[in-house]
């Protein structure tokens, strides 16, 4: 059952956090598996950060373009489901790594 959005920017925060921090110990497991990253792996990391912040989007393929707030990465256009990841792995390993010691500075 998925949670309903959070009622401010506040909890918002607090669940990405709380997401970002269960994805970092995936993809820190994930990693010693030595398995390659497909599209599979970040479909399940984006769905481990956003579950419960965004239930909407988590985990799943996009149907309009966008932008990320204070970020430089501009994600692929929509349509294109079929590009090529590789470049990626790097942005989301080190970008939730990143995120994870942020959030850690925070509560230190």
């Amino acid at each position: 059952m998925k949670k309903a959005r959070p009622a401010n920017e506040e909890e918002l925060q607090k669940r990405e956090a709380i997401g970002t921090i269960r994805a970092s110990r995936f993809v820190r497991g994930y990693a010693k598996s030595k398995e390659p990253i497909d599209v599979r792996i970040i479909c399940h990391i984006h769905q481990e950060i956003f579950r419960d912040a965004w239930p909407e989007i988590a985990g799943v393929y996009r149907d309009e373009n966008l932008e990320i707030t204070y970020s430089k990465h501009l994600p692929p256009h929509h349509f294109d489901k079929h590009h090529d990841y590789e470049p990626l792995k790097e942005i989301i390993t080190n970008g939730i790594i990143d995120r994870y010691n942020d959030i850690s500075r925070q509560f230190s």
